[in-house]
């Protein structure tokens, strides 16, 4: 364990220890020949049993007992058995199941072992529950037996409500309790879900949308318990950013009202006679990554600077989009806007007040392609448009990017990497 000093075998104590070790390698030994021969008989069984209490961990042992066992059920089903004595054998299996686990509770292969006696339907799940509580007393987080009872729910099929509600109670008895955080927020995700298709079938039936303020409320859960994840586990908040900017996301783009609010029509002053572009506003929302664009498709005009955007994708869906604004946000490469290439009718772009070139390790620049791996060369245009000073090395991934697009307008003001040579670079490119 960590933070525990060694100390040093007595002889009797590493006698013992040879002795064990000697024990559990000859049952290994006797194991694996029962296994790659396909001897099932009742004696291989007791050994396979024998060892896998002494070593959870032995994932072969657990894989040839499941053969072994269901080799002696279909035996007994031809032989006519009733049902009292097939389910002798599942019961024997949780005991030796039960054995392991007491010895090792975060054996992956006992939890497995287990979940697969549990599904041929011979076994009590309310015993199976009453078990975890006991097991959950002596470790409220871990989370094997979490994922567990995530199993054993499904089988009975106990409402989401309930199960939120005993884990809620465990939350509350201990605040830190990472795996019960991990639980409830499985479960919201489900009943958003499932809100979700209860509203799409309303909409159905009424033959129009409608609103339902439960998948509103349903949102703000996730998102409240996204937040409070952010507090209390620091080291992993640019994850939960990610997910809960996803669900944000999709909480205003999916519900008409709300989208609603964010859109509006353009019209172009000295061009009467031209249609109104179609906008979007989605900026100053803290959002780190975007979701699905499927209600967004009809975006000529979209605005989402004054984030906290590190990468694009998913942009490339906009196949409408005339006009970008991703000012103030942090994106720190020209490399992570590859999916802008996607967009023929792109015309104005305004990355500015970015972080490219602020960063001295790029991790993103080398992913795509480059004249430095080989996947693509330096063509002549780009040897007329360097001079001076300006190496290949330099700007090539600018010129890769902005040579693919069409743009009449390009606002990069702001970034570190905006030097006067680079100006000069694409005031060429983009006349």
């Amino acid at each position: 364990m960590h933070g525990r000093p060694r100390k040093a075998l007595t002889e009797e104590e590493q006698r013992a220890s040879s002795l064990k070790a000697a024990k559990l390698r000859d049952l290994q030994s006797q194991v694996l020949h029962f296994h790659h021969n396909k001897i099932y008989t009742g004696e291989a069984i007791e050994i396979s049993a024998k060892l896998l209490e002494s070593n959870p961990e032995h994932y072969t042992g657990w894989n040839y007992r499941k053969l072994a066992v269901q080799h002696l059920i279909d035996q007994r089903s031809k032989g006519g058995a009733d049902s009292e004595s097939i389910q002798s054998i599942f019961y024997e299996e949780l005991r030796i199941v039960e054995n392991a686990l007491k010895r090792n509770f975060k054996s992956y292969g006992a939890w497995h072992h287990r979940k697969w006696v549990l599904s041929k339907g011979h076994s009590s799940t309310d015993r199976e529950l009453r078990l975890l509580g006991r097991f959950q007393k002596l470790d409220a987080r871990n989370f094997h037996a979490w994922n567990y009872r995530r199993f054993i729910t499904a089988l009975k099929k106990i409402p989401d409500e309930e199960e939120l509600k005993y884990t809620t109670d465990m939350i509350y008895d201990n605040f830190s309790n990472y795996s019960a955080w991990h639980n409830r927020s499985i479960i919201l995700s489900n009943l958003l879900e499932k809100g979700v298709e209860d509203y799409d079938d309303k909409g159905n039936v009424l033959g129009g949308e409608s609103t339902d303020d439960g998948i509103q409320t349903r949102y703000e859960d996730i998102l409240a318990l996204y937040q409070d994840l952010m507090k209390l586990d620091p080291a992993h908040i640019c994850y939960y950013e990610d997910e809960y900017s996803l669900v944000l996301f999709k909480q205003l783009t999916s519900d008409k009202a709300s989208l609603l609010k964010r859109c509006y029509q353009y019209h172009e002053p000295l061009l009467s006679s031209v249609k109104p572009y179609l906008c979007a506003r989605l900026n100053g929302l803290s959002l780190s990554r975007i979701g699905s664009m499927e209600h967004l498709l009809w975006v000529q005009m979209l605005d989402l600077s004054h984030n906290k955007l590190r990468s694009i994708e998913g942009l490339e869906a906009l196949q409408l989009l005339f006009c970008l604004k991703l000012s103030h946000n942090r994106i720190c490469s020209f490399t992570a806007l590859e999916p802008l290439k996607m967009l023929k009718y792109l015309k104005v772009l305004d990355i500015s007040h970015n972080e490219i070139g602020a960063h001295s390790i790029d991790t993103r620049r080398y992913l795509c392609s480059s004249p430095f791996n080989h996947a693509v060369g330096v063509d002549c245009n780009f040897e007329k448009l360097v001079e001076g000073d300006i190496q290949v090395k330099d700007y090539w991934d600018a010129y890769l990017l902005f040579k693919e697009l069409n743009l009449v307008q390009l606002e990069i003001a702001g970034n570190g990497v905006l030097d006067d040579r680079l100006k000069a670079f694409l005031s060429k490119l983009i006349p």
